[in-house]
């Protein structure tokens, strides 16, 4: 009996590591993407600094991509040898500009990303 309770704990020790080790893995294989998605948020706010865009309280803005690559804000749209497309929605909540990137790529796409 002893030995099929250490049979059990071993299956399910196994699994548990198994699962840790998975989703550490999918965490480091998304840094370079979350590192794109830093990046677009820096170019936007550059960009709006740079062009004297004025946002009123509650307005936002969509910035592609291609405005922030043509205006050398943002150098690459490029993570993990995966050429990626996206925009960042930039809003004035009155206080503060809010910034959020989505990006879409082969491997990678942000979570609520509109096309």
């Amino acid at each position: 009996m002893k030995k099929m309770y250490a049979a059990w704990i071993f299956i399910i020790g196994g699994l548990l590591l198994s699962l840790i080790f998975i989703g550490l893995n999918i965490k480091q294989e998304n840094k370079q993407y979350k590192a794109l998605e830093n990046d677009m948020i820096e170019a936007a706010q550059k960009y709006i600094i740079d062009n004297y865009v004025e946002l009123s309280n509650g307005e936002s803005i969509k910035l592609q991509d291609d405005i922030l690559l043509r205006s050398n804000v943002l150098s690459s749209m490029k993570a993990k040898d995966d050429e990626c497309t996206g925009y960042v929605k930039v809003k004035n909540n009155g206080s503060e500009l809010e910034s959020q990137a989505y990006i879409k790529c082969k491997n990678y796409t942000t979570k609520d990303y509109v096309e």
